[in-house]
């Protein structure tokens, strides 16, 4: 025999309610009032918290009050109504399934409680029941601005500290936070079209107005049909047009929690990109990741913990912590982490703030394995810092650590070695008058190193480059079909144009070593394609020469490529390309990552070889590209001791490897006809003319007779001093330019008129 029963009904008892909110019993009552706080700082209210001594909470905001009728009031804090979100519009607030409601009524209904609700002039007392509706009763008129809540749970969550989850939500509200609509790069196919499902009945248009730059999309007002008629493949086709019309936001418009929230020894802030493939069609989500991380030292005897945040309010998923002599680890959420953070206890809390994040309960669990790399970068900063802080958090005098002194002197050392922001300078020349100021105060200097990450860290802050800096060239750009090269430092790429038509592929590969054997092959000719190269990373001018390429992607198509060694350092490449520089965001363009990947290598029978490490980082986690812990098989973890490079390809697998990889992103450049038509026209009219020119030089004999004329032409007397007195009045010009002149004169003076012959 089989029973049933409504999804809903798990929300009326105590047990099943806590497997639906996805925490323990000890922690429901925090998670009513978390719930009721997420709403109103996302809709940027401030609230304040308290609890009487019969165990009454009160929650207060200022915020524009929830809007409907007294009916509709109660429906929502009913268990028994259909699941409504908001949520499936992607936006980096408070919350994911929709269901927080749900679980404040189903708490108060199972345990016989209280609730009370005054919103926008009245005050009303709301009873859910067992049927699943909840009824309204009219108390009184309310004066007050903005959402009271009064919630007094029953004897089972009596007692319970209901404060503090909502508290914590609170304490995350910190500096502003993301403004904008939605994005259409924040989903895949799959989700794209979901969104427009569940939107029924409403227009296209009137969805796709929630959306960024949909001004731009001029179609978007003759959408009139159900949202709920699209296909799916016409959805992806809207997901196509849209995309070519709105650039993915940089991912410093997420905005951050900022430093100030919490009283730490350690503070830093990373950024990430998640990319969830569609199980359905052919566009992936590129949802860009903010990840603080905040790291104080305890006192001796105090257990270290971590606790973890996603958009700005804490998870309810259990984190475990273990901090046994140096080593640090914790683990939850499908994620670990471990690391050694020296003996000293440390609080640590983490934030990730992104406009989606992949759960998997229904108690909303995160999944931050995608997010692996950041984090743990995060983490490793911030308690490195506070490992290394010697200033304390009370009213005594700080002693600044050395990131913190560099950065102070930066606007000194800049103004010193530009000379008053008079000349350019390089990123050691301000090294080097860094190193000055530094060992004037008494302390030991840097190593350089050192001193470039914490400037990558400064600029990141400040949000845009030092003005004046460069950074020295590190690799080149070669153009197909005329072999230019062009060096790649951030001087050297300022004023790079693309040419017109020439390529429409851009391929990154780790090792300018291959350049021989692609040149040989004729292989940037035969796919069109830009290479550039450096050893290892890729360079700040790198990155500003991919930016300035996806400008002109409105005028010409263009696909951007990665080619790495399949080794963890080879997978962090790829990323930190995508990523980006701290000062400048993002990539704005999407960079396909083409391997070698250790998966695909050992496909191609590839022989891997074991990790090399460095003496005393024998036990150090090696950091892994997040898309590769996406990839099922262990491969993070086999990336720790085997690696295979790109070498172990010969020659011409290497190149039959790259063509392959070719196959699916187009061919050869070719015009469209406003392109193609012009030219044509122009190369007739150069032929023509010089067809017509070569007849006028034979029929007036012109070589012969310039010849008799400039052999027989009298030398100018003042040549000499001619040519001296332009150098001395323009010392910059070569002695030809000097010339140039007296030419000038000497061909008006013999020039015959052949118009009169």
């Amino acid at each position: 025999m089989f029973f049933e029963r409504p999804d809903w009904k798990l929300f009326c008892d105590l047990g099943t309610l806590c497997q639906k909110a996805g925490v323990h019993e000890k922690n429901l009552a925090a998670l009513v009032v978390k719930e009721i706080v997420d709403n109103a700082l996302d809709a940027g209210a401030g609230v304040t918290l308290a609890q009487r001594a019969d165990g009454t909470v009160l929650i207060h905001d200022d915020g524009p009050g929830i809007p409907g009728t007294n009916e509709e009031l109660a429906t929502l804090f009913s268990v028994g109504r259909p699941l409504t979100s908001s949520k499936l519009l992607r936006l980096p607030t408070r919350g994911a399934l929709g269901n927080g409601l749900r679980v404040v009524a189903g708490a108060v209904l199972a345990t016989g409680g209280t609730l009370i609700v005054g919103t926008r002039g009245r005050m009303l007392r709301l009873t859910p029941r067992l049927d699943g509706t909840t009824s309204w009763e009219y108390l009184e008129e309310m004066s007050a601005r903005g959402t009271h809540v009064a919630i007094r749970f029953g004897e089972a969550l009596a007692g319970q500290n209901a404060l503090w989850m909502g508290n914590l939500a609170v304490a995350m509200r910190g500096d502003a936070g993301y403004t904008g609509k939605s994005s259409c790069w924040w989903y895949d196919s799959n989700a794209w079209h979901n969104l427009f499902l569940a939107a029924g009945a409403v227009p296209v248009c009137d969805v796709l107005a929630m959306f960024d730059k949909a001004s731009k999309f001029k179609d978007a007002r003759k959408l009139k049909e159900r949202s709920d008629s699209l296909t799916g493949p016409q959805a992806e086709a809207l997901l196509a047009q849209f995309r070519e019309l709105a650039p993915a936001p940089n991912v410093r418009a997420l905005g951050a929690v900022g430093e100030g929230a919490f009283r730490c020894h350690g503070y830093t802030k990373k950024y990430g990109e998640l990319r969830l493939d569609a199980t359905r069609g052919s566009y992936s989500a590129v949802i860009p990741v903010v990840v603080e991380c905040w790291a104080t030292k305890l006192d001796e005897g105090e257990k270290s913990s971590c606790r973890v945040y996603v958009n700005r309010t804490p998870i309810t998923a259990k984190v475990t912590v273990n901090h046994v002599g140096a080593a640090f680890t914790f683990w939850g959420c499908n994620f670990g982490y471990e690391s050694k953070v020296g003996r000293e206890p440390q609080e640590i809390r983490v934030s990730v703030t992104a406009p989606y994040m992949p759960i998997t309960s229904d108690g909303k669990e995160p999944d931050l394995d995608a997010l692996n790399r950041p984090i743990c970068e995060a983490i490793e900063s911030a308690t490195g810092k506070a490992k290394r802080a010697t200033r304390v958090l009370s009213d005594e005098e700080p002693i600044d650590p050395m990131n913190a002194i560099i950065a102070d002197l930066v606007p000194e050392a800049v103004e010193a070695v530009s000379e008053g922001h008079t000349t350019r300078f390089s990123l050691r020349n301000l090294y080097y008058e860094m190193r000055t100021l530094i060992l004037a105060t008494g302390r030991k200097e840097p190593s350089y190193n050192y001193f470039c990450t914490v400037i990558s860290e400064y600029e990141g802050e400040q949000g845009h480059d030092i003005r004046g800096m460069y950074r020295d060239p590190r690799g080149m750009l070669i153009h197909p079909h005329t072999r230019e090269r062009i060096e790649l430092g951030t001087m050297n790429v300022e004023g790079y144009e693309r040419p017109k038509w020439r390529f429409n592929k851009v391929l990154y590969i780790e090792k300018g070593g291959f350049m021989p054997i692609l040149e040989d092959n004729k292989w940037a000719e035969r796919h069109d394609c830009v290479i550039m190269h450096a050893q290892g990373q890729a360079t700040r001018a790198v990155k500003d020469v991919i930016d300035l390429l996806g400008d002109t992607l409105n005028d010409e198509p263009l696909e951007f490529f990665c080619v790495h060694d399949a080794d963890a350092y080879g997978t962090m490449i790829y990323e930190k390309l995508v990523e980006g520089s701290l000062a400048r965001g993002a990539r704005r363009v999407t960079v396909h990552n083409l391997g070698l990947d250790p998966w695909e290598a050992l496909e191609m029978g590839l022989a891997p070889e074991d990790v090399i490490r460095k003496k005393g980082q024998e036990t150090k986690r090696i950091s892994v590209a997040s898309y590769v812990h996406q990839h099922r098989g262990g491969w993070a973890h086999w990336l720790q001791k085997q690696r295979v490079e790109l070498n172990a390809m010969r020659p011409t697998q290497l190149i039959a490897w790259l063509d392959e990889k070719m196959e699916r992103f187009g061919g050869k450049v070719i015009p469209p006809p406003r392109v193609l038509e012009p030219a044509w026209r122009d190369g007739l009219k150069a032929g023509l003319r010089d067809g017509m020119v070569d007849q006028l030089l034979a029929r007036f004999r012109v070589d012969e007779r310039a010849e008799s004329l400039a052999d027989t032409a009298p030398t100018p007397p003042d040549l000499h001093f001619r040519v001296k007195d332009h150098l001395a009045a323009t010392p910059v010009d070569p002695w030809e330019k000097g010339l140039e002149p007296i030419i000038d004169d000497s061909v008006t003076e013999l020039l015959p008129d052949l118009s009169a012959e």
